[in-house]
């Protein structure tokens, strides 16, 4: 989303997956957790820590076979865990410098220069489907899909409708 709004000739649309720093926070709620979305620690995760981060994003445990719990874990360290970590400090760098944007992103939505899809999965954290449902009377015509039984792994629990929905977007030459 960044990248579209400073350098919109770089990029022709944009597919959003579960970001809450693209809802608008909840009438009364207070502001959503800043960190909502940047799950990890310092240190590498045990196997047991991302079962149970697994368990909080998906919908369908089912999904969570052993290798794709072993897949997950490989994912989580290392270099990886690594890049999160500089991700995480340039972020926490630009706060202390006063850097941050000034207006948050879910009120720049409507001046990202490219065809947008926001894609989030029903009951995801962070009372996504509410933040949503506001963001949609807020922004109408705002191309937003909720997703039925799907947490914030969309691309896990419903892989097929998310191939659907980003497969054709990105595909529209129009």
């Amino acid at each position: 989303m960044s990248l579209a709004l400073e350098h919109g000739e770089r990029v022709s649309r944009v597919v959003v997956l579960g970001t809450g720093s693209l809802l608008p926070p909840l009438p009364g709620r207070g502001k959503p957790d800043a960190a909502e979305g940047e799950d990890g620690g310092a240190a590498e995760p045990t196997l047991a820590e991302t079962r149970r981060l697994l368990e909080e994003n998906v919908f369908d445990m089912t999904l969570i076979t052993p290798a794709a719990l072993q897949t997950r874990h490989r994912m989580s360290t290392g270099k990886n865990l690594q890049a999160f970590l500089e991700r995480s400090r340039a972020r926490d760098g630009k706060k202390k410098q006063g850097k941050t944007d000034a207006k948050p992103l879910w009120k720049r939505l409507g001046e990202v220069p490219v065809p947008l899809r926001l894609i989030y999965g029903r009951e995801d954290r962070g009372d996504a489907a509410e933040r949503a449902a506001l963001a949609m009377r807020l922004r109408p015509g705002l191309d937003l899909h909720l997703i039925d039984r799907c947490k914030h792994l969309i691309q896990w629990d419903a892989a097929e409708e998310f191939a659907a929905l980003s497969g054709s977007f990105l595909a529209d030459k129009t």
